[in-house]
Parts: C-alpha cells; structure tokens; sequence
C-alpha cells in the first residue's frame, strides 16, 4: 500500500514539473528570459509559488532542470566516451545527435536559442553543455584519445568548441538558410577534416 502512495506522488511531482515546464517554454515564446517572473510561470502553469519553490529555487535552476529534461530525450543515444574509439567519431556522433534532436524539436529550441531576446538562455545552454563536453573530454584524454598542447586546458576547449556549435545551432535555426539537418552534418564532418581531428 505504501509503494502506491510514493508511486502517485511520484506522478504528481513529474506531473506538476511538467507544468511548470510547459508554461515556462510558453512565456520564452513571449518574453525575454529576464523579463519572466516566478509569478508569470506560475500563474501560467495554474499553480501557486509555494508549489514553484517546493520544485526549483528560482528560473535558472528550472532552465536547468528542464535540460536535464530535454536532455533525457537523446541521452540514450549519446555517444558515450568511454566507449569512444577515436575523438572524431565521437564528436561527430555526438554532434549528429544533438542535430538530430533539435531537428525534431525545432521550435523549442529556436525560442531557446532566439538571437532576439534569450541570450541570457543561449550562455546557459553553452555552459550546461559545454560542462557535459569538459566532463567526456576528461574521459578520452585519461583514455588517450584526446590530445592537447601543453598549457590549454580542456575547460578552454570545451568551452570554445560549445560556444561555436551553440552559435551555428543558433544561425541554422533563425537564418532563415535553407539548410537540411543532414546538409548542416556535411559541414562539420568537413569541418573535422579541415582541422584534423
């Protein structure tokens, strides 16, 4: 009897987050991401800010449980670094699949990724992922698939190689280019020859 309890306050707690997601990703078609109060995502998801407080502390830490969220969806998929081979086929693979996945969520991702007014979003984005990219960099430089010069550290590399990938993500979703998820792959698999990775 007590398992059910936990499991239907387990379904209402990700019922409840879920809410709360889908009337932040709301207001963001709307508003600019600093423009959006505690208040707005509440009134939104028809809930009461005790119930916000009880699940996010504020809205950055909700953009970044909603990543966490988002990022369940190709998690899965995810080259993992430990099982990498080499370094190039892992960050194409991984590239592939980030591509793949905002193919699939285009809007979301464009009104996260909106040069117009989240750019605050965008930072985060880069440096969530750019966390993740450091974290399996880690991994294949222990594994020695990964080699850097002396004195860069991975954190740099990291942090430049996400805040391109970001900003590309960002000109393919709002240029307006004709360019096809498979067109945009070609690239950076060019990209990686061009630089020798």
């Amino acid at each position: 009897m007590k398992d059910t309890k936990t499991n239907t306050a387990k379904t209402r707690t990700e019922r409840t987050r879920e809410l709360i997601f889908e009337a932040f990703i709301t207001l963001i078609h709307d508003k600019p991401f600093d423009d959006i109060t505690i208040t707005d995502i509440c009134e939104k998801a028809g809930i009461h800010r005790t119930t916000f407080y009880n699940h996010f502390e504020n809205k950055n830490e909700l953009f970044s449980a909603l990543l966490d969220y988002t990022h369940m969806d190709f998690l899965e998929a995810i080259p993992q670094a430990g099982e990498a081979t080499d370094l190039k086929s892992y960050l194409l693979g991984l590239v592939d699949v980030v591509l793949t996945s905002i193919s699939g969520n285009k809007k979301k991702f464009s009104t996260f990724l909106s040069p117009d007014h989240n750019a605050g979003l965008k930072a985060m984005i880069t440096s969530y992922y750019s966390d993740e990219l450091l974290n399996a960099f880690e991994i294949l430089e222990h594994r020695g698939l990964l080699k850097v010069r002396k004195g860069m550290p991975l954190s740099f590399l990291s942090e430049f190689l996400m805040s391109g990938f970001v900003s590309v993500c960002t000109w393919w979703l709002n240029s307006g280019e004709p360019v096809t998820k498979d067109q945009l792959m070609e690239y950076f698999t060019n990209l990686a020859r061009y630089l020798h990775i």
